[in-house]
């Protein structure tokens, strides 16, 4: 347990405005601010996915539109670091325990709409469902 929450963290949301910042130098002049600020959009995941998508809304350049679409393919694919970080939700669920939950509760809590605090949550909700349904079948006891 101890390894897996040293090694398994939440996702912290991006901040907004810096986000906001680098889709602006997406579509700047000088094309070396353009490289970085994809780089540094891809860098943020699927934690930045959602304001990535709201930048396609408006009248945008070819290249700006192709750019977005690159990170964002790019942030949907399955990295080894991330595939790491799923594959931890599953023995969380099985073992259940509380330090176990604590565990997940904790990646629940992170960034909104990134695959990890997703998956988390769906774990949380199946084991308080397993809970509740175990409880249903306890005979009580006279």
């Amino acid at each position: 347990m101890i390894l897996l929450k040293d090694r398994v963290k939440p996702i912290t949301p991006p901040e907004p405005a810096m986000i906001a910042r680098l889709i602006v130098q997406l579509d700047s002049n000088n094309f070396a601010d353009r490289v970085k600020a994809q780089t540094a959009l891809e860098k943020e995941g699927d934690a930045a996915n959602d304001i990535l998508k709201k930048a396609f809304e408006g009248n945008i350049s070819l290249e700006f539109k192709r750019r977005l679409e690159e990170i964002l393919t790019k942030n949907e694919a399955v990295s080894a670091s991330s595939l790491r970080q799923h594959r931890a939700i599953a023995p969380l669920e099985k073992i259940g325990a509380p330090a176990a939950r604590s565990l997940l509760k904790s990646l629940a809590a992170g960034a909104p709409q990134t695959r990890l605090t997703l998956e988390a949550r769906e774990a949380l909700q199946r084991l308080e469902g397993s809970a509740r349904r175990s409880s249903d079948r306890r005979v009580p006891v006279p």
